[in-house]
């Protein structure tokens, strides 16, 4: 797609202490890409310690990109997905 290289299961210490893996890490442009999907959230409180922590990651200053499968038919979406995130990013730095 001309993207740049995004580095894969990158981690980060989120400001509570706790280690975040993320799916790839795209570092000049300080934006991550998670892949979701239906399990990861399948038990009680899943979701709610999801979004704490990608907002630990978002304190970082990162922009954060959520995929699913069905993004994957879709390159051009995907494609405007980290455009905007990457120009989001530009603009924090």
């Amino acid at each position: 797609m001309g993207m740049p290289v995004a580095e894969p299961q990158v981690e980060f210490t989120l400001p509570s202490g706790r280690i975040a893996r993320v799916d790839f890490y795209f570092r000049d442009q300080r934006t991550v890409v998670e892949f979701d999907g239906q399990i990861k959230y399948a038990r009680a409180g899943d979701l709610f310690a999801e979004k704490k922590r990608e907002d630990g990651l978002r304190s970082l200053g990162l922009e954060v990109v959520r995929l699913v499968w069905s993004d994957l038919s879709e390159p051009q979406r995907v494609r405007s997905l980290l455009e905007t995130a990457f120009s989001r990013a530009r603009r924090m730095w």
